[in-house]
């Protein structure tokens, strides 16, 4: 028998499942009931409706075990199952009476999956008077079924029996209005002027039929920016929000001469301006025209914002482009002290930290404390004023920030009981009654982790109970989003005597080390660095799928991910949710970026950013030796927050391994 097979056997159902092994569990034979809830358990998280097709066909629905049924259904919802499966769903109605509102709500998804929309209408009258909440989800899922199949009369006269509202239910009377041939344009011009922002109006700017200015906010949030830049001009327009648009839409169309000449004539008329994308766009406009002065003088007036983005993407420019050195160096001296913007202040020290001017470095970090409004700009303030005098200390008492893990400041308690510290502190939040408690439970195991937010609201107990409540059903990403919404209770109860070790457990857990040990073994790299990546990637959900289509715990594009695997692993959207391949792929890719940009910082830039970009910044930046002033010099401010992180949690995770903490 094969070796692996053996040491599975050796396990039990529970502790491959504690240890994120869905995969692995699916591979056995549940012998117990308990064991089988397991299997149905993993079987859902990896959505592998394949495994409980077979057990949905073999069951009667009047005599399932309730504690199946949760995955059943949920298999329903989910599945391409072409079945009856209303009666599970009468079955759980029965027995369910503390879900009956999400279970209605489920059967309604299951009726739209099956294009039964007459029988999902009902439910919504139902629904109306037992939860608003997804009685407005249901009737935009119908609603949106509705205008595919162009049925607008049941959609209009649903519209008016239910009162429907809102920006979603407007866009679909338009659209009805003008599938039956009714007066429309009235309607449609008022939604795109209240609402230019939507992506609605964005749907909606095609059938604009006259293009005159105040339709410039839709035309240009739509990306139509040559319609704006046309009606502008025809209309010779006098207000100043409309020309601030104009100006961003020649920016955009890569009209750079047209833009500074329309900037430089009307900058009176937009120097008070508080939109920082604006200088900033002005400013790099002048550094591709060569010119840069002018780009300076933007990139100062666009900072008066104190918007961080335009800040760094100026100091990443300044390094690019060595002309601007010596005059920003005047121009900072000059004005040194009448920058009234933190980070200003703080990038110029930095700035000077590089130069290897220590006084100046100095002065200006001292301004940037001066002026810091947040804990966190305390801290990063005072972490390079250490640097320069070994005689400060950070004293701030923040826990889990980038600077405050990096330097030891945080204190963990090994033995605080994380619940006993909430009793005694918290006696305004009592616990829920036992029916609370079970409606949370069977919410989660219906998949219903939206609805159980909303009624845990800002309760700590209850969000500790029902954290512990989604681990338990290895839903470990929720389990962090209620320790995410605890920190600010737990630094209460926790100051003085320290961070339970308990709730970093949650915070930081570490259910998916096993696995990501033995990849780190044969590839070379540091587990606990990786694993920080993944929790950073996907909170550990191994169904997560970003916008921009990368799925599971590494957040691994499709394309990536069939480029990594070959032929060895057949990929898709399924296989991707599975821990296993995900974490696979994911070392495979690490590793390619470890051995191609030679370091950590650079890989987990490529790893978020790209890897072209990465090579582009080290280019730019690979005179900077300190790494964390390289870290703050990284122009996007999505991928330098994103390798802060993943430093703190590795050092969080050497902290817990230290003290003994293992999954």
């Amino acid at each position: 028998m094969n070796i692996f097979i053996v040491l599975l056997l050796a396990l039990n159902f529970e502790g491959l499942f504690n240890k994120c092994e869905f995969d692995s569990i699916l591979k056995l034979n549940p012998k117990t009931a308990y064991d089988s809830l397991i299997y149905l358990r993993s079987a859902t998280l990896l959505e592998r409706w394949d495994v409980i097709k077979p057990i949905i066909e073999k069951v009667n629905p009047d005599s399932v075990n309730p504690s199946y049924l949760p995955y059943l259904l949920q298999y329903l919802v989910n599945s391409p199952y072409d079945g009856d499966g209303t009666a599970f769903f009468n079955h759980a109605l029965k027995i369910y009476e503390g879900t009956t509102d999400y279970i209605m709500y489920m059967l309604g998804l299951y009726y739209l999956k099956n294009n039964q929309i007459d029988s999902t209408i009902p439910l919504l009258f139902k629904l109306r008077v037992m939860n608003n909440y997804l009685f407005y989800d249901l009737a935009r899922e119908t609603v949106s079924r509705l205008i595919q199949y162009k049925e607008y009369d049941t959609f209009l006269s649903l519209k008016n029996k239910l009162n429907l509202h809102g920006r979603y239910f407007q866009y679909a009377y338009i659209i009805s209005r003008k599938g039956k041939g009714m007066p429309y344009l009235p309607l449609l011009y008022n939604f795109l002027r209240r609402y230019p922002k939507s992506p609605y109006a964005q749907a909606l700017v095609k059938d604009l039929q006259r293009f005159v200015p105040e339709f410039i906010p839709s035309l240009y949030y739509a990306r139509r920016y040559r319609d704006v830049i046309r009606i502008y001009e025809k209309y010779r327009v006098k207000n100043d929000q409309l020309l601030i648009l104009y100006l961003k839409s020649l920016f955009r169309s890569r009209k750079y001469k047209k833009f500074t000449k329309v900037l430089k004539k009307n900058f009176e008329r937009i120097k008070e301006s508080d939109d920082s994308e604006l200088f900033l766009m002005a400013g790099i406009a002048f550094m591709r025209l060569g010119k840069p002065d002018k780009a300076l003088s933007m990139f100062l007036q666009g900072s008066k914002s104190d918007d961080i983005k335009s800040i760094t993407e100026f100091f990443y420019r300044l390094f690019e482009n060595p002309k601007l050195d010596k005059k920003w160096r005047k121009t900072l001296l000059l004005y040194k002290n009448e920058f009234n913007s933190f980070y200003l202040n703080f990038y110029s020290g930095l700035y000077f930290l590089v130069k290897g001017d220590t006084i100046n470095a100095m002065h200006f970090l001292k301004n940037a404390l001066s002026m810091a409004e947040e804990p966190v700009e305390r801290i990063k303030a005072t972490y390079y004023i250490a640097k320069l005098d070994s005689s400060v200390k950070i004293t701030d008492s923040l826990y889990l920030t980038y600077y405050n893990a990096r330097s030891g400041a945080i204190k963990i308690n090994k033995h605080a009981n994380l619940l006993l510290l909430f009793n005694n502190a918290y006696d305004g939040y009592p616990l829920p009654q036992n029916a609370e408690l079970f409606r949370w439970k069977l919410l989660l195991m219906l998949g219903g982790l939206k609805v159980v937010r909303r009624e845990v609201r800002d309760n700590p107990r209850y969000m500790l109970i029902v954290a512990k409540m989604a681990e338990n059903e290895g839903l470990i990403s929720e389990s962090i989003f209620y320790a995410v919404r605890l920190l600010p209770y737990v630094r209460d109860v926790s100051d003085s005597v320290g961070l339970p070790l308990e709730y970093l457990k949650m915070y930081f857990p570490m259910h998916y080390l096993p696995k990501i040990e033995q990849y780190s073994a044969r590839f070379g790299f540091d587990p606990l660095l990786f694993m920080a990546l993944t929790r950073e990637e996907s909170w550990f959900n191994n169904k997560a799928i970003s916008p921009a289509g990368a799925i599971g715990l590494c957040q691994l594009m499709p394309y990536t991910a069939k480029k990594l695997a070959k032929d060895s692993i057949d990929v898709s959207t399924t296989s991707l949710f599975n821990p296993d391949v995900n974490i696979r792929l994911g070392s495979y890719y690490f590793t390619a970026l470890m051995d191609s940009l030679g370091s950590v910082v650079l890989a987990l830039s490529g790893y978020n950013a790209g890897p072209k970009r990465a090579k582009r910044w080290f280019k730019v930046l690979n005179n900077i030796d300190d790494l964390d002033i390289f870290i703050e010099f990284v122009p996007i401010t999505e991928t330098r927050g994103y390798i802060k992180r993943i430093l703190r949690t590795r050092r969080i995770y050497g902290k817990m391994v230290e003290m003994g903490t293992m999954p």
